[in-house]
C-alpha cells in the first residue's frame, strides 16, 4: 500500500514538472497589428494605436456586429479626421464602462479589416484585433461623436 501511494505521488510530481516545463516553451503567434510599442517596463507594455489614412478605403459605422450599417466614412477629409483622432488616443490604464457606443469597421486597401468597438459614449475604444483599450481625450471624444453623428445623419 505504501509503495502504491509513493508511486502515485512520484507520478503526480513528474507530471506536474512536465506540464510546468512545457508551459514555459509555448509561444503564441501575435496577429499582425496596427499598433506600435511606446514604452516597456518590467510589468507593463504600452502601445499606441496607429493607422495610416491612405491605407483606408472606407469605414462602416454600426451599433453592433450584427446590426445594419448606420453610416459610412469615405471622403479623404473624414478619413483623415478619424485617423488623426485615433492616432492620438492613449492606452487606457484604468477601468472602463461597459456602455456600448458604436462599432467601426475599417476596410483597408489591402482587403483586411480592423474593428474598433467604442464604449462610454466615445470615451474609449477597444481594438478587437489586439484586445487593447485606448482612451480619448475630452476634445477627441467630442470630435469622434460629432463625426459619427454627421456621417449617420448623411446616411
Amino acid at each position: 500500500m505504501k509503495r502504491t501511494a509513493f508511486a502515485l505521488l512520484l507520478l503526480l510530481l513528474v507530471f506536474t514538472i512536465f506540464l510546468t516545463a512545457c508551459g514555459r516553451d509555448v509561444q503564441l503567434n501575435e496577429p499582425e497589428s496596427s499598433i506600435k510599442e511606446t514604452e516597456k517596463t518590467d510589468t507593463v507594455v504600452q502601445q499606441l494605436f496607429e493607422i495610416n489614412g491612405e491605407d483606408i478605403s472606407k469605414v462602416s459605422i454600426s451599433t453592433g456586429p450584427n446590426d445594419m450599417v448606420t453610416g459610412v466614412i469615405e471622403t479623404p477629409e473624414d478619413i483623415g479626421l478619424l485617423t488623426q483622432i485615433l492616432n492620438t488616443a492613449t492606452p487606457l490604464t484604468g477601468d472602463a464602462t461597459a456602455d456600448y457606443y458604436r462599432l467601426l469597421t475599417i476596410d483597408k486597401m489591402n482587403g483586411s479589416t480592423i474593428e474598433l468597438e467604442f464604449g462610454g459614449n466615445g470615451w474609449f475604444f477597444k481594438s478587437l484585433e489586439t484586445s487593447l483599450f485606448y482612451e480619448l481625450s475630452p476634445d477627441q471624444r467630442t470630435e469622434i461623436r460629432a463625426l459619427i453623428e454627421k456621417i449617420e445623419a448623411e446616411h
